[in-house]
């Protein structure tokens, strides 16, 4: 067992900061508790992938990404300001568990239910709060396993097509499906 290590709450503040900004980045913290944090949250080796492929869009279009753990977790909630509160109101914030046990048909849940991509529209939600929205959700899986690590997610208003996750991707890069392991920025056909 290792000898008790004190740190200033404030650098482990900083550093968990830099962790869910910069996922990877864990700098002034033991490596203990930066491989904890790595295995705990795997999608974070792609969130700034994720943020060049959807962030300004999402954003433009009134519209929001997530980030979730195979727990339906979210992890990270970014996009538009006015949509983020409005989702705030509904408990869709970083924390909130949206797996389909949790919160009812809705996409994130049931993307990581199925293991492939869905879109739930308005009514369909499992929850009335859900049904002025509309979202495209797709499991996020570790290239070398195949192993579901998470699942991201683009929510909004009516106009989210059924191919609107994909066609963000393609939009962005031309590539249709993202897969992110340990740190590495990886897209395959």
């Amino acid at each position: 067992m290792e000898a008790p290590v004190t740190t200033s709450v404030h650098v482990l503040r900083t550093a968990h900061e830099q962790f869910v900004t910069t996922p990877g980045a864990l700098p002034q913290v033991r490596d203990l508790i930066a491989d904890s944090c790595r295995r705990t949250h795997p999608p974070a080796a792609a969130l700034p992938l994720f943020r060049e492929l959807l962030g300004d869009g999402a954003a433009d279009d009134g519209h929001v990404f997530a980030v979730a753990d195979t727990d339906g977790t979210l992890l990270w909630v970014e996009g538009d300001t006015a949509t983020i509160e409005r989702g705030e109101r509904m408990h869709f914030a970083e924390g909130a568990v949206w797996s389909e046990a949790r919160a009812g048909t809705n996409a994130p849940g049931t993307a990581l239910e199925l293991g492939h991509p869905v879109q739930i529209v308005t009514g369909e939600h499992c929850n009335s709060a859900a049904h002025a929205w509309s979202c495209a959700a797709a499991p996020v899986r570790d290239p070398s396993t195949g192993c579901v690590l998470g699942v991201i997610d683009l929510s909004g208003g009516g106009t989210i097509a059924a191919e609107a996750l994909r066609n963000r991707i393609d939009q962005s890069l031309g590539w249709t499906a993202v897969v992110p392991c340990s740190g590495e920025r990886v897209l395959v056909r």
